[in-house]
C-alpha cells in the first residue's frame, strides 16, 4: 500500500479531495435549487450551515478510523444543529 509522509494511507488524499468536490458541487447545487424556488430558504440555511459541514467532516473523520475525533466533531455539529431544527418544527 502506498503511503504519504507521516504515514497516511494514499486513499486518504484522494478522500480529502473528493469531500471537497462534493461540498462545492453540492453548494452549487443548493444554490441553484434555492434560486430556482425548490428549495425553502430556511432549510437551505439548514443544509448550507457550519453545523452541517461539522457533521459532513466527522463523517470523513469516521470514514477515516479517527473514530473518538469523528464522533466529537458530529456529535458538536448535532448539538448545535438541533435547536435549529426544533425552531423549524415550532417546539
Amino acid at each position: 500500500m502506498r503511503t504519504y509522509k507521516h504515514g497516511h494511507p494514499a486513499w486518504h488524499h484522494y478522500l480529502n479531495v473528493t469531500a471537497i468536490s462534493f461540498i462545492l458541487i453540492a453548494a452549487g447545487a443548493l444554490l441553484l435549487a434555492r434560486n430556482l424556488g425548490y428549495l425553502d430558504p430556511y432549510l437551505f440555511g439548514l443544509l448550507v450551515s457550519w453545523q452541517s459541514l461539522l457533521i459532513f467532516i466527522g463523517g470523513i473523520h469516521l470514514i477515516k478510523g479517527h473514530f473518538l475525533g469523528g464522533m466529537f466533531v458530529a456529535a458538536t455539529g448535532v448539538y448545535f444543529l438541533l435547536p435549529k431544527v426544533n425552531e423549524m418544527n415550532g417546539t
